[in-house]
């Protein structure tokens, strides 16, 4: 699945002549899939590239992290390659959490 995805172009005047860029490749937003895994206490992520419909990729790799309950801070549990299809995770934050909240950025 795909969240939100754009493209950009960038327009100046110079002299009263306006010039429009072409525009850039296609980004979608990250939507990660959350489901439990097959062993108690264990999660399975996946996620689509920001580069999904153009096929490209960045370079940088998709940083999973876990939002700490106790500290209020991203801890960072996963730093997977960079690939067009997106990337898949399996966490095992134990049986006892009762909240998880993660976040996938690229940089």
């Amino acid at each position: 699945d795909l969240a939100h995805c754009f493209t950009g172009i960038q327009v100046t005047t110079d002299g009263g002549i306006q010039s429009v860029s072409d525009p850039s490749p296609y980004l979608c937003s990250i939507h990660v899939a959350i489901a439990e895994g097959d062993v108690d206490g264990e999660i399975d992520l996946s996620w689509n590239s920001p580069y999904a419909l153009s096929g490209d990729a960045a370079g940088g790799p998709f940083r999973l992290e876990r939002l700490n309950a106790s500290t209020a801070d991203w801890d960072l549990i996963a730093e997977v390659d960079d690939s067009p299809q997106g990337g898949s995770f399996t966490d095992y934050p134990g049986p006892c959490v009762q909240l998880l909240v993660y976040r996938v950025r690229q940089l």
